[in-house]
């Protein structure tokens, strides 16, 4: 089940940014710097979007996403930051739900620029 994320889950967000770390494309963890980005995602539920997806108690996925002005515009725009699916949890909907109510999340707060980035 996806649901908005509360502040405590943020040690389980914690541990699955470990998981995706240790896939070996990503920059060093820096747990404080992670713990700051969580805060202000959540801070503002009309500016940032945090969920994860829960299976019977247990988080096995998460998207984090914002409401920011690019560099060099004043429009604002709605980015995806992360998302990570547990690799016992891959190939079925779960990231794409994510994306689906990313984009239902930003059209509600009025943005019409969404850009999400796929790799």
């Amino acid at each position: 089940m996806i649901r908005l994320a509360t502040l405590d889950d943020f040690p389980s967000i914690l541990a699955l940014g470990r998981s995706m770390q240790s896939e070996g494309w990503f920059l060093s963890l820096d747990e404080a710097k992670g713990k700051d980005a969580f805060d202000w995602l959540m801070s503002d539920p009309a500016r940032g979007l945090v969920l994860v997806h829960d299976t019977d108690g247990a988080i096995d996925a998460f998207f984090m996403g914002a409401i920011t002005e690019p560099w060099y515009s004043r429009e604002l725009c709605a980015s995806d930051i992360c998302l990570f699916v547990s690799p016992d949890r891959r190939g079925g909907v779960i990231a794409a739900n994510f994306v689906a109510w990313f984009i239902e999340w930003a059209d509600a707060q009025g943005v019409a620029q969404k850009m999400i980035v796929q790799s």
